[in-house]
């Protein structure tokens, strides 16, 4: 079990680069799909209403940091969680 030691250590502003590489992992994706938004193509839905045009452009936009967010609390979430066992099992053997 000593390949796994190199593994125990958590790395530094693990949160930040979570987020940040999140951030731009999703706003291509995001981005080419709210011009179809903004084409009246596709309708932006939110709380069962549909928006189109300017106003459902500009609320994807306001969604990209949100979505990068909760996939970076998430992820950070099962790291930690992770490594921690990870942690405790190197320490049991």
């Amino acid at each position: 079990m000593k390949h796994l030691k190199q593994f125990e250590e958590k790395p530094t502003k693990l949160f930040g680069k979570l987020f940040w590489n999140m951030l731009f992992c999703i706003a291509p994706f995001v981005l080419f799909g709210s011009f179809f938004v903004l084409f009246g193509a596709v309708p932006f839905t939110f709380n069962d209403k549909q928006y189109y045009g300017i106003l459902g452009f500009s609320m994807t936009l306001v969604l990209i940091p949100w979505i990068a967010l909760c996939f970076a609390i998430v992820f950070w979430i099962y790291y930690s969680v992770g490594n921690y066992f990870l942690r405790l099992f190197n320490r049991i053997f």
